[in-house]
């Protein structure tokens, strides 16, 4: 029964040897999408109110 485990993970290792070269740029990408993710989350908007256009606003609403 291990032994036919084994076997079948032969099969992976060619795989996870290829990948193994790439794991540091796929974990500093997850990582930078992550920190998007938090930045995103506590982004705030300002809005200003012109002045000089508030008037003509309450015309057209009227």
């Amino acid at each position: 029964m291990l032994k036919n485990e084994n076997e079948l993970l032969v099969h992976l290792i060619n795989a996870t040897q290829n990948m193994q070269k790439h794991l540091k740029e796929l974990n500093k990408a997850i990582e930078n999408i992550q920190e998007e993710k938090r930045k995103q989350q506590k982004r705030t908007y300002r809005c200003r109110v012109r002045k000089d256009l508030q008037n003509k606003f309450l015309e057209v609403v009227k």
